[in-house]
């Protein structure tokens, strides 16, 4: 019963039916194979080859897993001693068997599929900055139950508790780009799988918001789970607590986040919505940022004028790549601008040097304006009501900001009067993934994006 009831389908994204889990949430899925059903079936997706021994598998620009290169020979005959390439993208092919060492098949430059064996994820601890999330699997604290180990196609595990690694705030809930993979105790490792969050919608447990939630989550993708009145639960049916149709009219109207909306957003709702500053790149206990030529690494610029500039000093590779993703990202915000790193490493053929990465503070001056790398929070919009009842230092530090109308909360990572008041930036992480992020300083949203504060009605 316990399985039949969490039964669900892989979901590589969202779709009308549902939403992913989260990779941290209970009842999330791991795996100790690399390669799947959906790898074969992605057109789209080719398998690249790096370095000689140990091999580093890349597929669709993810890294994957790395393997003794003994341990990925080709099975056809006659391919033996067949070497794969770092130069060439090897489409999959044949059929996928979804467990460590099945066959898995990808297309020469020949064109003939060849067969190798699937193999573990692993990462050597040389390697184990390739993947861009990893969190701990301590089976220690009886995370994982395995599932049917005994089956060849079923191996795999389920967590039966919530992960509390400090990497889970930092994976999206929607659009997880880039492969979670998970360390256990004894050093092996494991790859989250993706599937369909379920949501139980019953007379006796009524899903409170309809699935409103999950529509504002996947941008619309996902359709409402409200169940139609009918004779049969008329009697014990109710309305949702928030609205989750919305009127074709009302769902194409904007407004832009500027002082003006977040005063009314807080004088409408009551609840406390603020932009946040203060947050350091680096805190005062010399906790930093990744350095923004990490793979797969999003950071935030904040424009400034070239006069005030200290332009930072750094290798060629990392200004040509910095220099590239800021003048090519495409944000119309006015103050800040995002960029995202790609997983390979790679921007216009070159890398970044290696000598910048102890560096995360950076100014870079680009055409005609100053780019100063900020937190990747700076200027970003959330409802702070939940941190008002449970920070530690007592609602009102997080409520007066609001109620006083100003637009941002200064986060105290160097407090005004107490040095020893100095607040670290993982306070700020532990609990920020708990915050509705309604958007940017800047930024034009649809009226549909304040669903989370509750402001939509149908």
């Amino acid at each position: 019963e316990f399985w039949r009831k969490r039964t669900n389908p892989r979901l590589p994204e969202s779709t009308v039916m549902g939403t992913q889990g989260h990779p941290c949430t209970a009842l999330s899925k791991w795996r100790p194979y690399t390669f799947d059903r959906e790898d074969d079936e992605w057109e789209a997706g080719h398998l690249t080859v790096f370095g000689d021994d140990p091999l580093i598998l890349y597929f669709a620009d993810q890294v994957r897993t790395v393997v003794a290169r003994a341990d990925f020979r080709v099975k056809n005959t006659g391919y033996s001693n067949y070497n794969f390439s770092t130069s060439f993208e090897y489409a999959p092919c044949g059929t996928y068997y979804e467990y460590v060492g099945g066959n898995v098949g990808f297309r020469d430059e020949n064109g003939d599929c060849l067969y190798v064996p699937n193999p573990p994820v692993h990462f050597p601890v040389e390697y184990e900055h390739l993947p861009s999330y990893v969190v701990s699997l301590n089976t220690t604290e009886n995370i994982l139950e395995p599932i049917d180990m005994n089956g060849r196609y079923l191996g795999g595990y389920v967590t039966i508790k919530k992960l509390k690694d400090a990497e889970c705030s930092t994976i999206p809930h929607e659009n997880q780009k880039s492969k979670v993979f998970g360390k256990l105790s004894d050093g092996s490792w494991l790859q989250f799988e993706p599937r369909l969050k379920l949501a139980e919608n019953t007379i006796s447990n009524p899903l409170g918001d309809g699935g409103g939630s999950a529509v504002v989550l996947s941008d619309g993708k996902t359709s409402c789970a409200n169940a139609p009145r009918t004779f049969l639960n008329e009697d014990q049916c109710v309305l949702s607590k928030s609205a989750c149709q919305f009127a074709s009219s009302s769902s194409e109207l904007t407004l832009t986040l500027d002082d003006a909306t977040i005063h009314e957003l807080y004088n409408i709702t009551g609840n406390f919505i603020n932009g946040i500053k203060g947050l350091p790149v680096v805190d005062d206990l010399g906790d930093g940022l990744l350095h923004p030529c990490s793979p797969g690494i999003r950071s935030r610029w904040e424009r400034h004028d070239v006069d005030i500039c200290d332009e930072t000093v750094m290798g060629i590779g990392t200004n040509i790549s910095l220099t590239s993703l800021l003048r090519n990202s495409g944000d119309s915000n006015l103050f800040i601008r995002d960029i995202y790193y790609p997983e390979l490493g790679i921007v216009d053929g070159v890398t970044c040097n290696i000598t910048d990465f102890d560096f995360p503070e950076i100014d870079l001056i680009v055409d005609d304006d100053c780019w100063r790398r900020v937190h990747h929070d700076y200027l970003s919009i959330y409802d702070m009501t939940y941190w008002s009842t449970k920070h530690l230092g007592g609602p009102y530090n997080i409520q007066k900001w609001a109620m006083n109308n100003e637009t941002f909360l200064i986060y105290p990572s160097k407090h005004p009067i107490r040095k020893a008041s100095n607040h670290p930036t993982h306070r700020w992480d532990e609990n920020s993934h708990k915050f509705p992020l309604l958007g940017r300083y800047g930024d034009t949203i649809k009226l549909i994006d304040l669903s989370p504060v509750g402001l939509l009605t149908d």
